[in-house]
């Protein structure tokens, strides 16, 4: 509803939501503040533009996460903001493709989560592809 009108608000939410995550922080936490981060993105649209690079900072942290759930919200969240923000990231884009490679190794039999990781790491390179299209 308040779309990019949401940004006044972001600006204060941001510093006390991004601090639920780090690697001491439960997987909960962590799964909670990335895929939190991809859902406010995805409606604030371009008003999140003024914020793109400490988001980035944080969703880039999810990458590396140990548990595949948290990847999964890094993937999503990384997409929409590449699809939402007017900055030009695609200076990042090889970084976020190597972090992104093994998302796309799935074992047969591998938890659902690494599954879902890979499908939105697909959404995250096909965003990536339509914003530079």
């Amino acid at each position: 509803i308040l779309g990019a009108d949401f940004a006044v608000l972001f600006g204060q939410l941001f510093p006390l939501i991004s601090k639920y995550y780090s690697k001491n922080r439960s997987l909960s936490e962590r799964t909670s503040t990335i895929g939190c981060m991809g859902e406010i993105i995805s409606g604030m649209k371009g008003g999140v533009t003024p914020f793109t690079e400490e988001v980035f900072k944080l969703i880039s942290q999810g990458f590396s996460d140990e548990d595949p759930e948290v990847r999964s919200n890094a993937a999503f969240a990384m997409g929409v903001l590449i699809e939402n923000s007017d900055m030009d990231i695609s200076g990042h884009y090889l970084t976020i493709l190597t972090a992104l490679r093994p998302y796309f190794v799935v074992a047969e039999g591998a938890p659902h989560a690494q599954f879902n990781a890979k499908d939105n790491a697909t959404g995250c390179v096909a965003r990536m592809l339509l914003k530079n299209s």
